[in-house]
């Protein structure tokens, strides 16, 4: 949620803000906090996708490729790839947004 309200916030300032859901583990499993770091720099692999590609881009040039959607919408890597998805508020940080 602290994620989500920093994103918010910062997009409503005019920033430009991006995001990825990472949703990947093998066996179609559950994934769990910072799993992505092996598929960013080892040699995991989700399909023909490869993270550090996405990464390095975006490290070398401060900015991410133009392909990348920017906030609202957000990045899914899952084992289809990467594809854009709307960037929605679970019900539980719309509740905590309301105190």
């Amino acid at each position: 949620c602290p994620a989500d309200r920093l994103a918010r916030l910062w997009a409503g300032k005019g920033a430009p803000v991006y995001r990825y859901i990472f949703d990947h583990a093998p066996g179609g499993g559950m994934t769990s906090h910072s799993r992505e770091l092996s598929y960013v720099f080892g040699e995991d692999r989700i399909g023909p996708l490869h993270l550090q590609d996405y990464w390095a881009s975006f490290i070398k040039t401060g900015a991410a490729p133009s392909s990348w959607p920017r906030w609202p919408r957000r990045l899914r890597f899952d084992a289809r790839g990467a594809t854009a998805e709307a960037a929605t508020i679970p019900k539980v940080c719309a509740l905590a947004d309301r105190f």
